[in-house]
């Protein structure tokens, strides 16, 4: 496992790289599931660690 390194829908996956051996650092996206008519949809409402996956939605509070 320490020499895995692969593209995955959440950005680049490197075991190999890094102060420690066999972590990953991998910043992810916010997403929230929004109701929709056709059924839910998961929204991407916060995109602070990876700024090229675009936002799909606003982040709305529970109720």
């Amino acid at each position: 496992m320490t020499r895995t390194r692969l593209d995955t829908i959440a950005g680049p996956l490197d075991r190999t790289a890094g102060a420690t051996p066999n972590i990953a650092l991998l910043p992810l996206v916010g997403g929230q599931w929004h109701p929709e008519p056709a059924g839910p949809r998961l929204a991407v409402v916060d995109n602070t660690g990876r700024s090229e996956v675009p936002l799909t939605g606003d982040l709305i509070p529970a109720r």
